[in-house]
C-alpha cells in the first residue's frame, strides 16, 4: 500500500533527521498526457497531516528539483512558502531540504523537509543516499501493487470463466433434456401418425382444394399411383347439382376460414361402393393462416351396409 509506506518514509526521515515537517510527493503517471506528483503524506509535530497537493514538473520549488534532478537546499526561504504550525501558533522555518527520488534517471518522486535547524551537510548526504534506496522501494511496490491488480484480474475472470462454464453446462444439460423431450414427442407424433395411417385413409389439400399428400392405403383403395393423384382437385369427378355445388363451395369457404368440417360420402370403387365418415381439419401456421386442409376419412360401409 503506497499510502502506508509513504507515512512510514515520512515519519522516519522527519524524526531520524530532527526535522519539525515533511512531505513526500509521488508520480502519478496513470494518465500519460497528465503525468504529476502527488503528496501523498505529511508529518508534522509526530502527527500526520491529511492533504491535497498536485505539483507538475517545473512547478515551484518542487517542480524546479524534479526537471533539475538536483537536491535543493535553502536557509531563506521565500515568505509565504512554508510555515510550521504548532499548537503555540505558526513560525516560519530555518532551513528546507527538496531532494528528487530517483531511479536511473527517472525522477518517481520528491522529499521535502522542513526544519528550524540548518541540515549538516552528513545529514543531506543521508537524504541523497536513502533517496535512492527509496525510489527503489518505490519502484518494487508499484509492480508488486500492479502484479496484484493484474492477479485479482486474473482471478475475477477466472471466476467469471468457471461461472460462465457452469452456466454452458447447465445450458447444455437443459439443451439435452429439450432434444431428448423433442425426440420423445417426435417419436410420439410419429407413432401417432404410423397408427392415423394403418387405421385410417389419409389426404392432404391446399387451400384451394388440390391434394399435396395422400397415404398408401387410400392408393391401395383407389388402385391409383401417387403422381397420378397429387395435383388433382378435390371435386374432380364430382358431378353437384346447383344447390349441391353451393353446398360445396360453402363448405371450402367454411374450411379457409378456420372451420373443421366433418361429412359422411359414399364412393365407387371398382365397381364396390364404400361409405366413409370423413373430418375435414383446418391447418395454420404461425401467423393463424390456413395453408392446408387434412382430411381423415374411416370405413363405415359395415357400419351402414344394411342401408346400401
Amino acid at each position: 500500500n503506497m499510502e502506508v509506506l509513504s507515512k512510514s518514509l515520512v515519519r522516519e526521515l522527519v524524526q531520524t533527521l530532527e526535522a519539525n515537517q515533511g512531505g513526500i510527493f509521488l508520480l502519478n503517471d496513470d494518465d500519460a498526457d497528465n503525468p504529476h506528483f502527488e503528496l501523498t503524506a505529511a508529518f508534522a509535530y509526530n502527527r500526520f497531516k491529511y492533504k491535497q497537493k498536485i505539483i507538475h514538473p517545473g512547478e515551484g520549488l518542487i517542480g524546479a528539483s524534479i526537471i533539475e534532478k538536483k537536491t535543493i537546499l535553502l536557509t531563506e526561504i521565500p515568505d509565504g512558502y512554508i510555515e510550521i504550525t504548532s499548537g503555540l501558533g505558526q513560525s516560519k522555518p530555518t532551513a528546507l531540504a527538496i531532494v528528487p527520488l530517483m531511479l536511473e534517471d527517472s525522477v518517481l518522486g520528491v522529499i521535502e523537509l522542513a526544519s528550524f535547524n540548518v541540515f549538516e551537510p552528513y545529514q543531506v548526504e543521508f537524504l541523497e543516499r536513502i533517496a535512492q534506496s527509496i525510489a527503489s522501494t518505490i519502484t518494487s511496490v508499484k509492480v508488486n501493487i500492479k502484479t496484484a491488480v493484474l492477479l485479482t484480474k486474473t482471478q475475477q475472470q477466472a471466476e467469471e470463466m468457471l461461472a460462465q462454464e457452469e452456466e454452458m453446462r447447465q445450458n447444455m444439460e437443459e439443451l439435452q433434456a429439450t432434444q431428448e423431450e423433442s425426440a420423445r414427442k417426435t417419436a410420439e407424433m410419429q407413432s401417432f401418425i404410423d397408427a392415423l395411417n394403418n387405421s385410417s385413409f389419409v389426404i392432404e389439400y391446399d387451400g384451394l382444394g388440390y391434394i399435396t399428400a395422400i397415404n398408401d392405403a387410400y392408393l391401395d383403395l383407389l388402385n391409383l399411383s401417387r403422381d397420378e393423384v397429387i395435383g388433382t382437385h378435390h371435386s374432380d369427378k364430382l358431378e353437384l347439382e346447383a344447390e349441391k355445388k353451393k353446398e360445396y363451395d360453402n363448405m371450402w369457404v367454411s374450411l379457409r376460414n378456420g372451420n373443421p368440417q366433418k361429412q359422411v360420402s359414399r364412393f365407387v370403387v371398382h365397381g364396390k361402393t364404400f361409405v366413409f365418415q370423413e373430418t375435414y381439419t383446418p391447418i395454420k401456421n404461425e401467423q393463424g393462416e390456413v395453408y392446408k386442409i387434412l382430411k381423415i376419412s374411416n370405413n363405415i360401409t359395415n357400419l351402414v351396409s344394411d342401408k346400401i
